[in-house]
């Protein structure tokens, strides 16, 4: 840190999830899922070697300014 704040650097592209100004607590949850997959009950799917899924990620911060983020 200089003087306090976040070198530009150090927070650029991180989609306003890493605060400028501390002190702060940071949470992060994520959860996803491939969309189709072998199981035991779905024995028939292929493994491929490429294919899409799904996810989401939650951010909150709580300091100087409380953020609840979806980035």
């Amino acid at each position: 840190m200089a003087g306090g704040n976040l070198l530009f650097w150090m927070q650029a592209r991180q989609y306003g999830t890493i605060p400028t100004q501390g002190p702060v607590v940071q949470a992060s949850f994520s959860i996803a899922a491939d969309y189709q997959r072998p199981s035991k009950t779905r024995p028939y799917l292929q493994r491929k070697p490429w294919d899409w899924g799904y996810g989401a990620n939650l951010t909150t911060i709580a300091g100087a300014t409380n953020q609840v983020l979806l980035p």
